[in-house]
């Protein structure tokens, strides 16, 4: 699967110092997402397709931020914030395929400035080996 540290510059030092890493309401301090691989992110092969990975982490990281009361829309329309990635490392260790269930671990490492260090690791939790 995918693991790998994602930096986002974001602009909010409004949000940032609303945000206490140690008060992040998740007990293990990672915010938990899953999906399921659909046709769509797979080749023909169906593995999924290598920046497909980094569609379904975004999808975790924007759930995660929305767990702590910030919603994009809103960050956008009334603070005309827009959340962007500046860096990504990703390390690829085994592949998911189609219509597995995948789990996305998102936490918190490092807030500064206008900067949130997040890690990111998303893991297979459901094979499908027969799939039809």
């Amino acid at each position: 699967m995918m693991s790998g540290i994602f930096i986002s510059l974001l602009g909010l030092t409004l949000m940032m110092n609303k945000i206490n890493l140690a008060d992040i309401p998740w007990s293990s301090g990672m915010h938990s997402f899953r999906a399921r691989i659909y046709y769509d992110a797979t080749d023909a092969g169906g593995i999924v397709y290598h920046t497909e990975y980094l569609t379904i982490a975004e999808h975790a990281r924007t759930e995660a931020l929305r767990a702590l009361g910030f919603y994009q829309s809103r960050l956008t329309r009334d603070q005309n914030i827009l959340l962007t990635v500046r860096r990504c490392n990703v390390e690829y260790i085994t592949p998911a395929f189609l219509d597995d269930l995948v789990e996305v671990r998102t936490g918190f490492n490092k807030l500064t400035g206008a900067r949130i260090f997040l890690e990111q690791t998303i893991h297979r939790i459901e094979r499908k080996k027969n799939n039809g």
